[in-house]
């Protein structure tokens, strides 16, 4: 047999072809929310360290972690890179394809172990809060028996695919995932060998109950080739968030504009160009990106407690609305029609910068809601200047220097 037709070459073959195409995605990905990622893990951070050192009373942080383990544990697919066509040409090396197959298997343990390392580490000290005395004893002991408990996931997922029936398959994921909660909550909320004890108890009866669960003999051929289908379609549009990626096959859909908000816009001959760039907002992706932009900081600044934070929060976002807003300019700049009818030199340009300085005078006002509301609190500074003052003057700073940033002009 060839080396290339050999079940662990083949399989370092594909996650190497696989990661070889996905490479430049994750490139433009990390480019265009590398900083929206960035600035919401610091949020996280912040708030996080918030609850732990002001938790509200009767707080269920061991609740709060077995959930935050919960998704670690159960989440577990298996990479295996099998194709329709490999039902025909690797179909005579089935009995050699187990190793492929436990090579795959394990592969996917090593990474989502890592995974669930990085979890464990950051639910920690939520688990210290629930039990003052826990130590670095516990938290190695708790890791080994997690790291354990994710093996018999894989497993458990494993049976999984072996079934036939769809309505099987469901059954046993939904049991799947119980059984991982009630193992993460028992380590968390219960002394450290009592927790043990009854997740290792809890643990042998759900694999007690799998043994009895029956299953292909051989390779689960279609459910493997249906579950990698599955996993790269999900990677792939996770990327096209972020970068157009050609593998994302559909069918095109009419993006139409909210029907209230198209009828006010109005058409004008004066205002063609005002009436063609604010429907692209509405109809594009940047649209939604605003939206979703605006409320995350209005949420951001509404939780940050006031204080120097909130400033910042809204500096912040005010900044990332206005870069997403800036995209706007490219849409048809280099059009030949624009050439053809008689409208105004210029026009364009400055329409375009009055729909970017609309939309972001909108935006800092939607975020000035929660300064406001720190400000009327008495949160929002400590010092001379009063908090409705120095409100004020921050949202018209805002708008002087969105102002400048999109340059408003006149046509002539």
């Amino acid at each position: 047999m060839s080396a290339e037709r050999r079940p662990d070459p083949l399989l370092r073959e594909r996650a190497r072809r696989f990661v070889q195409e996905i490479r430049p995605y994750v490139f433009y990905a990390v480019q265009s929310g590398g900083m929206a990622l960035i600035l919401l893990l610091l949020i996280g951070m912040f708030l996080y360290d918030r609850l732990l050192t002001s938790p509200p009373p009767g707080f269920p942080f061991a609740l709060a972690a077995s959930l935050a383990l919960l998704p670690a544990l159960a989440l577990g697919s298996i990479r295996t890179y099998l194709r329709e066509a490999d039902q025909i040409y690797l179909l005579p090396m089935e009995g050699e394809l187990q190793s492929y197959l436990r090579k795959a298997i394990s592969r996917a343990y090593i990474r989502q172990a890592i995974a669930l390392a990085a979890v464990w580490l950051a639910v920690w000290p939520m688990v210290r809060t629930a039990h003052e005395h826990a130590g670095w004893r516990e938290f190695a002991v708790l890791l080994i028996v997690l790291l354990m408990l994710k093996r018999v996931q894989l497993h458990a997922r494993w049976t999984e695919l072996s079934q036939r029936e769809a309505r099987i398959r469901r059954w046993l994921t939904a049991f799947r995932w119980l059984a991982a909660w009630a193992s993460a909550f028992l380590l968390v909320s219960l002394p450290l060998w009592t927790g043990v004890l009854a997740a290792a108890a809890g643990t042998a009866v759900y694999v007690l109950l799998l043994r009895l669960v029956p299953g292909l003999k051989g390779v689960p051929w279609l459910a493997l080739i249906a579950e990698e289908r599955r996993q790269q379609r999900a990677m792939f549009r996770f990327l096209n968030l972020f970068v157009d990626v050609p593998s994302i096959q559909g069918r095109p859909r009419a993006r139409p504009a909210p029907p209230q908000l198209a009828a006010r816009l109005g058409f004008r001959p004066q205002r063609a160009y005002m009436f063609l760039y604010a429907l692209i907002w509405l109809r594009s992706e940047s649209f939604g990106i605003t939206i979703r932009l605006t409320l995350l900081g209005a949420l951001a600044v509404a939780v940050s407690g006031g204080s120097y934070l909130a400033p910042l929060l809204y500096a912040i976002f005010a900044v990332l609305i206005a870069v997403q807003i800036k995209e706007l300019q490219r849409a048809y700049r280099d059009c030949d029609w624009t050439h053809i009818y008689p409208l105004p030199t210029g026009l364009r340009e400055a329409s375009v910068r009055l729909v970017r300085f609309a939309l972001h005078a909108a935006a800092l006002v939607l975020l000035a809601v929660p300064l406001a509301w720190h400000a009327v609190r008495g949160a929002l500074w400590i010092g001379p200047l009063p908090d409705s003052l120095l409100a004020a003057a921050i949202v018209i700073f805002g708008a002087a220097l969105s102002y400048l940033y999109h340059r408003l002009k006149r046509a002539s």
